[in-house]
C-alpha cells in the first residue's frame, strides 16, 4: 500500500464533500492556508483520497481532516483500518491530528487508533441529482411543491451566470448583513471571492428579480462531481413570493443538466434550526450525517533530565 501526492485526476472515486476536493484546496492555498492531498493505492487501485488542511493556531500545529477520506463505493473495514492507519503516520509530525469523517461509521475505525470525539458529527442535506425531473419533482414535499407553483406563478425573472469576485461584492455584502441580522455563521465573503478566482467556471449565482428589482439570490459551489449550496439571500418581497424554492428548483436543474451528481444543500439540525431543517428536506434531500471531529494528540518525546543513582 502506498501513499503519494494525489494527482487532480480523482474521478475514480466518485462524489466527496467540497471539503476534499481539489477546487477546496487551491481556495485555502488563495487565502494563505496550506493543504495537501494524497491518492493511497494498493498497486493500481485506488483506495482512498485524502486532503489534509495545515494550520498554526498560536505555537501548535494543527493537520485536519474535513469530512474525509473520500473512499471508493465499495471497500472493506480491513482496507479503511490500513489506510487511516498509512495516513495516520504520514500527517506532519509533532502536530495535533484533527480528523472529521464523512461515514460516521469511520468513527468506530479512528476509535480503535486512540483518536478521541472531541465535536458532535452533523448532519447535511443532500439533494440526489441523478434522478430524472419529474422523480425529484415528485420527491418534494407537498408544501414545498406548492411554493415553488406559487413561484413559478408570480412575475419573477430568474437568471444565471458565473459569478464574479469582484464585480458581485454587493451580493456578499446583502448577505453578510442578513447573516450578522439573523445570527447564524457562515464562511467569510474572502472565501467566496478566492473560490471564483481559484476556480474557473465553478462558482455559480442565481438571481431572481421582480419590477422592483433584486429580491433574492442563491450562490451554488460546484465542485465535480458534486455541488454546494454556498449562501443565498432573500428580501422580504423575497420571502412572501417563496423566491427561494424557485431558485434552489432552478439551480438544481441547470446542474442536472451538466451531469452534477448531488446537491449539497447543507447543514440541517432539526432542534437548533427545525424551520431550516424543513425546507431543505422539503425539497426532496436525504439526511447524511458525519463522523464526529475527533483528536490524536502526537507521543511527545520527553528528554531524560535525571538518571538513577548506581
Amino acid at each position: 500500500m502506498t501513499l503519494v501526492p494525489s494527482p487532480k485526476d480523482f474521478a475514480s472515486l466518485g462524489p466527496m464533500s467540497m471539503q476534499q476536493h481539489p477546487h477546496y484546496a487551491a481556495t485555502i492555498e488563495a487565502l494563505g492556508g496550506r493543504a495537501q492531498a494524497y491518492l493511497c493505492k494498493d498497486g493500481d487501485t485506488p483506495l482512498a483520497r485524502v486532503q489534509v488542511i495545515e494550520r498554526k493556531i498560536g505555537p501548535v500545529n494543527v493537520a485536519w481532516v474535513p469530512r474525509g477520506p473520500a473512499w471508493p463505493q465499495v471497500i472493506s473495514d480491513n482496507d479503511k483500518i490500513l489506510v487511516l492507519q498509512k495516513l495516520n503516520r504520514s500527517l506532519p509530525p509533532r502536530s495535533v491530528r484533527l480528523m472529521t469523517p464523512n461515514a460516521a461509521a469511520d468513527q468506530a475505525l479512528l476509535q480503535d487508533m486512540h483518536f478521541k470525539d472531541v465535536v458532535a458529527g452533523q448532519s447535511f442535506a443532500i439533494l440526489d441529482l441523478t434522478r430524472s425531473t419529474e422523480d425529484r419533482l415528485a420527491r418534494q414535499h407537498g408544501k414545498w411543491r406548492n411554493r415553488l407553483r406559487q413561484a413559478q406563478n408570480a412575475r419573477i425573472m430568474v437568471q444565471s451566470r458565473l459569478f464574479h469576485p469582484d464585480h458581485d461584492r454587493m451580493l456578499l455584502k446583502l448577505e453578510n448583513l442578513q447573516r450578522r441580522k439573523k445570527g447564524y455563521r457562515a464562511l467569510p465573503p474572502a472565501f467566496s471571492q478566492a473560490w471564483a478566482s481559484s476556480n474557473r467556471n465553478a462558482a455559480q449565482v442565481f438571481t431572481a428579480e421582480d419590477q422592483t428589482g433584486l429580491i433574492a439570490f442563491v450562490l451554488v459551489l460546484i465542485h465535480p462531481p458534486g455541488a454546494t449550496y454556498h449562501i443565498g439571500w432573500t428580501s422580504d418581497r423575497g420571502r412572501l413570493t417563496s423566491c427561494h424554492n424557485l431558485l434552489l428548483w432552478r439551480a438544481s436543474n441547470w446542474l442536472a443538466e451538466r451531469g452534477v451528481t448531488e446537491l449539497d444543500l447543507g447543514l440541517i439540525d432539526a432542534e437548533a434550526a427545525p424551520g431550516l431543517t424543513r425546507f431543505k428536506l422539503g425539497m426532496g434531500a436525504q439526511t447524511h450525517t458525519t463522523g464526529p471531529t475527533m483528536v490524536g494528540v502526537p507521543k511527545l518525546r520527553i528528554p531524560k533530565l535525571w538518571s538513577r543513582a548506581a
